[in-house]
């Protein structure tokens, strides 16, 4: 007997053995072979230790931030909580024995209420009168909620302050046996409706300054602007560095993106320039009466966007409130970049560029300008003028704007010549500002500025010529006109400037692109003849269409430009708009030796404004004043 137990007793230990064993095997299986793949992918996870650096900032040329991370408090409070708690004064933490024992005829329980809807109202008014500039409040679904957003970190421990003072009140209203269990209570339901948070935010720190330019974060990533093109760049970076280094800036880190440049990013924007452009603007759209607008100060040397405006404008830190509006899409558009729009006169300078490139006139040709009115049969077309003359040579014709001399030396020229220069002048280009690489230099053509000679009609050589049956963006406008009066040269437009590293070394960026696209010669004279575009005199008849773009404050400084005018062609309908103009200047200064060129678009100005020397000249005006302002103040600091 003591036998067979004993053998049992070894078959089970030797069973249990086996099966220990087995499942040993089996785990080493799995681990080496069945996972092993798996594992050996992940070593590196168990010897390095992951960190992400925070996103870059962004700079003006000057080095000022524009665009930065700070870390901000934001507390939530659910207000969906009527709930109404009975509580008795028995010390008993037991709630079922509570519900028992006072439905007893001989114990005598007296019971309070803990108002949690009234706790949560109290504790709502105290922080909208405390931080009210930070307060809103919102509904998810259908619970209502309480916002603080955006507060400095200094006030983390204010809001905790409120939320214990408006506790403790509460609480005090209590008789002292029941306020430890209505603390309790009270701690339990604001650990479940009530959240402070501190996070990572982005940070703009002139507001509305150059917010189309600089774009916007929100919960969905970058959106518009620098903050979407550049991202590659300024992007968060995943670093590892290995588990036994407990210094991470002496670790060995791994980049894991791609052979970009990392760094802060410098835009070719002037923040003082840029300030003040957006003022000025704004200010001659209130005087006109007009919805939106854009102005551009580029140099035309080289490409670079000094300043880019438009208005309407909106802060990058508050675009949740612009998501409400109907026209919230409006507001984002940068303008000067994304809205095509038929340019009118100002587009008159190209085709007579180009009809001095190929010698089809001369500075002494005189035309026959009918008196400001011809009916040209060839095309059956009635042709205007604003200003009506007798005869005039090319200066005449571009002084006082003359749809006459333009649409004889466009007929001249021929329609296959125009449609030429028109490509050549990168007029169909549509280049990204923000290019950082020449892969990213030019954008997908949302449709075409320019028709296939194809569809033109007969009109269309006309038409075109006057700056109608087109359509570009102020950056295209802009940009070719910086060769009319360079010396020749078309530069691509570009807001990027370079990287500047974590030692302040700037690291330029591949983003530029250039050709020849006229001869000096005749960019001498069209410099020349916009020069004369802008004269003023003190008859009326004799002034040119842009002479209020003259600096009255700086008569010295000789300024040359255009002023253009088109009704607005109603997409929708396929007709022209009877009381809705686009009112423009280009121009640029000064005339010997240009250092600045810039583009003003007044979009819908009262019908009286509606002339671009009379809405848009002025703010050409007053922008070259400031910028020559600017210039005097920081030669005398130096």
């Amino acid at each position: 007997m003591k036998m067979k137990c004993l053998r049992i007793k070894l078959w089970f230990v030797l069973i249990c053995g086996l099966l220990f064993f087995s499942a040993i095997f089996y785990r080493l299986y799995v681990l080496q072979i069945d996972q092993g793949a798996y594992f050996l992918a992940r070593q590196d996870n168990y010897k390095y230790v992951s960190y992400s650096t925070s996103r870059r900032n962004i700079l003006d040329r000057h080095n000022e931030v524009l665009a930065t991370n700070s870390w901000v408090v934001e507390a939530t409070l659910f207000m969906d909580n009527d709930r109404v708690i009975e509580i008795t004064d028995m010390s008993s933490r037991l709630g079922f024995f509570e519900q028992f024992v006072k439905y007893l005829p001989f114990w005598k329980v007296e019971s309070r209420y803990i108002d949690l809807g009234e706790f949560n109202e109290k504790l709502k008014s105290e922080l909208k009168r405390r931080f009210s500039a930070f307060y809103s409040e919102r509904v998810y679904g259908e619970t209502p909620v309480l916002l603080l957003q955006n507060l400095p970190l200094s006030l983390r421990d204010g809001v905790q302050n409120v939320l214990e003072e408006q506790r403790e009140r509460y609480v005090e209203t209590f008789p002292p046996d029941m306020q430890a269990r209505v603390r309790r209570i009270l701690r339990r339901h604001v650990v479940q409706n009530f959240r402070v948070d501190v996070n990572h935010r982005r940070s703009y720190l002139y507001e509305r300054t150059a917010s189309h330019v600089l774009g916007y974060m929100n919960v969905e990533g970058p959106q518009r602007g620098a903050e979407y093109f550049l991202d590659p760049i300024i992007a968060r970076e995943e670093h590892r560095i290995p588990r036994h280094n407990i210094s991470v800036t002496s670790a060995r880190t791994e980049e894991t993106g791609s052979e970009l440049p990392k760094g802060d990013i410098s835009l070719t924007i002037d923040l003082a320039l840029q300030q003040n452009v957006e003022n000025i603007l704004q200010e001659h759209l209130e005087r006109v009466k007009a919805p939106k607008g854009f102005a551009i100060v580029m140099d035309p040397h080289n490409g670079e966007i000094l300043a880019l405006a438009n208005y309407p404008n909106y802060n990058p830190e508050e675009v949740s409130l612009y998501y409400q509006t109907a026209l919230r899409q409006e507001r984002f558009r940068n303008l000067a970049r994304e809205e095509p729009y038929e340019p009118g006169s100002i587009l008159k300078v190209f085709p007579l560029a180009a009809a001095l490139e190929e010698e089809i006139t001369d500075m002494e040709q005189e035309y026959d300008l009918k008196n400001g009115y011809w009916y040209v049969p060839e095309i059956r077309k009635q042709i205007r003028d604003s200003h009506p003359r007798e005869k005039g040579n090319i200066e005449d014709i571009l002084k006082y704007s003359s749809n006459i001399g333009l649409a004889k030396i466009a007929m001249e020229m021929g329609q296959e010549t125009l449609y030429d220069y028109l490509h050549r002048f990168q007029l169909e280009e549509n280049y990204n500002i923000y290019a950082f690489n020449q892969q990213t230099l030019s954008l997908p053509r949302r449709r075409r500025g320019i028709y296939p000679l194809s569809r033109w009609s007969r009109q269309s050589i006309a038409m075109v010529s006057l700056g109608h049956e087109v359509s570009f963006t102020g950056i295209q406008l802009l940009s070719a006109f910086n060769a009319l009066i360079n010396g020749g040269i078309f530069y691509s437009p570009r807001v990027i400037d370079s990287v500047v590293d974590s030692e302040g070394n700037r690291l330029p960026l591949d983003n530029s692109y250039s050709r020849r696209i006229i001869s000096t010669k005749t960019s001498d004279k069209m410099r020349r003849l916009l020069d004369a575009a802008t004269e003023y005199h003190e008859q009326y008849e004799k002034r040119a269409t842009g002479s209020r773009a003259r600096f009255l404050d700086f008569p010295e400084v000789s300024t040359g430009g255009k002023t253009g005018t088109a009704q607005y062609f109603d997409r929708d309908s396929g007709t022209y708009h009877s009381s809705r103009y686009i009112s423009s200047f280009m121009g640029f200064f000064p005339v010997e030796n240009p250092r600045y060129t810039i583009l003003v678009s007044i979009f819908f100005p009262a019908y009286q404004f509606r002339y671009g020397g009379e809405s848009a000249a002025p703010v050409f005006r007053d922008i070259g004043e400031m910028i020559l302002s600017l210039e005097q103040y920081t030669q005398r600091g130096e």
